[in-house]
């Protein structure tokens, strides 16, 4: 009997500790997920970006947790795809929460917040958050150029250029600050300012699909088929191109008595020839 007792206890206590071993292996499997590799994440995102599947892209980015060493990064990544998705309500929120702590990239959300709430119609709101980045970081002349294509959205060039100008003073090899001032300034009838801008552009980029219309966008102005969509501006004493300009309307390489240096007999090219010869450097 007392034999018969020791049995069913030993049974009872290793029923006990097999329920307990399934219970906690059933709790753990239920509340440890495999760990996330976010590096196959972050890739599939871009891919799926490249391919314009904005929507699929940012399920993607969500996915990384806040404690991994990519989610900063993820969220930069996210706000731009929010704002090629068009989702700008859903990209001001983002940026909104990731300026509440500062971070390394601050500045790109301040720059995605302003670019969202433009997109929005709210341009007082974006300027005041331009303003807020450069409060912060005074050399960031992404935050001048952004706040430049804005006013050139809305047809300001002079304060396009303004911002365009202090950007480049900063970074003088930022490209796109120079196509965008090329635009500016043509569209203030700038027609030597212009030209100089492109041309400078084309010296930092001369090989992608953006260099080749600049080329267009050259010929097209010298040809006289574009006409500037602002009000023209009055030369100042120290820009005064006019005499030049009017050269450059009067075709004058093109007639049979100017002789182009090189071999390339393009009427873009002898155009830009005349137009550095006869350009002079006025220390004023």
């Amino acid at each position: 009997m007392i034999l018969h007792y020791y049995f069913m206890k030993q049974i009872t206590l290793t029923l006990v500790i097999s329920l307990a071993s399934s219970f906690f292996s059933l709790l753990f499997s239920q509340t440890i997920s495999p760990p996330i590799n976010s590096g196959e994440i972050l890739t599939e995102a871009y891919r799926l970006s490249d391919e314009k599947k904005y929507d699929e892209a940012i399920q993607q980015f969500l996915k990384v947790d806040e404690n991994d060493t990519n989610y900063l990064l993820s969220m930069v990544d996210l706000g731009n795809t929010y704002l090629k998705a068009k989702r700008d309500s859903e990209g001001v929120a983002l940026c909104t929460k990731m300026l509440v702590e500062k971070n390394q990239y601050e500045q790109s959300f301040y720059i995605l917040k302003g670019s969202c709430q433009d997109n929005l119609g709210k341009f007082d709101e974006a300027m005041k958050t331009y303003q807020e980045g450069l409060a912060k970081y005074p050399k960031g002349y992404m935050i001048y150029f952004n706040i430049g294509v804005s006013y050139a959205q809305r047809k300001d060039y002079t304060n396009a250029e303004k911002n365009l100008l202090k950007g480049i003073a900063i970074n003088p090899a930022h490209t796109s600050s120079h196509l965008q001032l090329g635009l500016v300034a043509f569209h203030q009838g700038k027609l030597a300012p212009s030209l100089l801008s492109f041309l400078y552009f084309l010296q930092l980029e001369n090989s992608t699909a953006r260099a080749g219309g600049v080329v267009t966008t050259m010929e097209n102005i010298l040809k006289g088929e574009l006409s500037p969509a602002g009000t023209l501006a009055v030369p100042g004493e120290t820009d005064d191109f006019s005499e030049l300009e009017s050269i450059l309307k009067a075709k004058v390489a093109l007639n049979g008595k100017y002789k182009s240096k090189l071999d390339i007999q393009f009427d873009l090219v002898k155009q830009l020839q005349l137009f550095l010869e006869k350009l002079s450097y006025n220390a004023g």
